[in-house]
């Protein structure tokens, strides 16, 4: 066998063994994908129902009073942006790291904004250009734990309570649409000035006769920490959610493009080798020509 043959076949092997992977890492990333829809979409429905007791709380004066003394509600006058970047661990999953990096730095100026790194590429991309980051978390469960989070919802109002030259925390992530749609977004999760309702009707109807028991501040406070922490929760997810679909997507576009691989160097590898028998053959013929 010749060498340009026996370099295709080689090629045909490294490529076939690139194909076994990817396809293994699609499935996995499809059997993960199926894991954790079955704990995002449940979990929206949680979301919403805190929100709406939250929401019932606001129609309350003693509430509201209560409400503008706490940092979760206060507006502040400064010119710096807290943000929590949620990116991947690992490679491998296209451009889902390349398209956050790229929304983030198309929306903020680096000298206005203090990080708060989730996943080891956004810790690599951001501190070799020199952001200041407050945090890192690295090593996301593949289904985010309520514990995990929480790590992250502590350090998260620690900075904010700390950093007074910070008027906001808002979360750079991945929101997932569908199973092939996902797109960088940005969440605004403190202080929670979103939720103070402008609209007359629900505002005339308050909830001032209702008893709250152990009491409203007690009350008030947990479901505000229990809010805060919940939304953070999502958004984790939400991004976890969009990475195996974005990696599936890698890993399966891979695949295919080693299949069309394999396949069109299995046609070099046969026509080369017809044109190296036909060769031998006119030259055995002219052998034996030559010896009449």
């Amino acid at each position: 066998m010749s060498m340009a043959l026996k370099e295709i076949k080689n090629r045909i092997k490294a490529a076939n063994n690139i194909r076994q992977i990817t396809k293994a890492m699609k499935l996995i990333a499809s059997i993960k994908l199926k894991k954790i829809q079955k704990t995002f979409f449940p979990f929206k429905t949680y979301l919403s129902s805190i929100k709406e007791i939250l929401n019932l709380l606001l129609r309350n004066h003693d509430f509201l009073i209560m409400m503008n003394s706490l940092e979760y509600f206060k507006e502040r006058n400064a010119d710096k942006t807290i943000v929590v970047i949620i990116s991947s661990d690992k490679g491998l999953c296209g451009a889902y790291n390349t398209n956050l990096f790229n929304f983030f730095e198309k929306k903020y100026n680096k000298n206005k904004v203090k990080l708060i790194t989730v996943g080891k590429k956004a810790y690599f991309y951001f501190s070799k250009r020199n952001y200041t980051i407050l945090g890192n978390f690295e090593k996301i469960p593949d289904v985010p734990t309520f514990e995990f989070c929480r790590k992250i919802n502590e350090f998260v109002i620690s900075a904010y309570k700390d950093n007074k030259d910070a008027n906001s925390v808002e979360v750079v992530y991945t929101k997932f649409i569908n199973s092939i749609r996902y797109q960088p977004d940005v969440e605004k999760v403190l202080p929670l000035l979103n939720l103070k309702s402008d609209d007359k009707e629900k505002i005339e109807k308050t909830v001032d006769h209702f008893l709250f028991e152990p009491s409203l501040e007690v009350i008030g406070n947990y479901i505000i920490e229990l809010y805060v922490d919940s939304l953070i929760y999502k958004l984790l997810v939400e991004a976890k959610l969009s990475e195996f679909s974005a990696r599936f997507s890698a890993m399966n576009t891979a695949t295919d493009n080693a299949e069309k691989l394999i396949k069109d160097l299995k046609l070099l590898f046969f026509k080369q080798r017809q044109e190296s028998i036909t060769k031998e053959l006119l030259e055995i013929s002219a052998g034996v020509e030559a010896l009449k």
